[in-house]
């Protein structure tokens, strides 16, 4: 069961941590703690302030899978995630955007309703994650 926050928990990535899709994730040598997960990416293609949950969806320009590499002894450093999340190239995406229109027929924006997609990580032919959309 995915328990909705209060608030949510929101990091920011650098331009300099991304990395395009099959591009190396690079461990930095100031670590040997560098955790991954996959992830659906919700990408903001319009500015926006004071959006309501009824309009939220008309600022996306759409979805990526995304591999959020995180230095984990970094990340605990701080209250905030950012730090542990910000290394050059520790976070891989792609290989495509989705909008909205592409999404399957079933693929509804509700809380409640599926939305019929889903991802599984998987690194050196070992199982990691699997996440669905339905916890964006």
């Amino acid at each position: 069961m995915v328990v909705t926050p209060t608030f949510p928990e929101i990091f920011f990535r650098s331009a300099t941590s991304l990395v395009a899709h099959n591009g190396a994730i690079i461990r930095p040598q100031c670590s040997t703690m560098l955790d991954y997960e996959g992830e659906f990416a919700c990408v903001i293609g319009t500015a926006c302030r004071h959006a309501s949950e009824g309009n939220a969806l008309d600022f996306v320009a759409g979805y990526m899978l995304f591999n959020d590499s995180t230095l984990r002894d970094y990340q605990r450093f701080a209250s905030q995630w950012t730090i542990g999340k910000n290394f050059d190239s520790t976070g891989a995406m792609g290989p495509e955007l989705v909008t909205a229109d592409e999404l399957p027929p079933d693929a509804e924006a509700s809380k409640d309703a599926p939305l019929g997609l889903a991802a599984a990580l998987t690194v050196s032919s070992a199982s990691g994650n699997t996440e669905t959309a339905n916890s964006l």
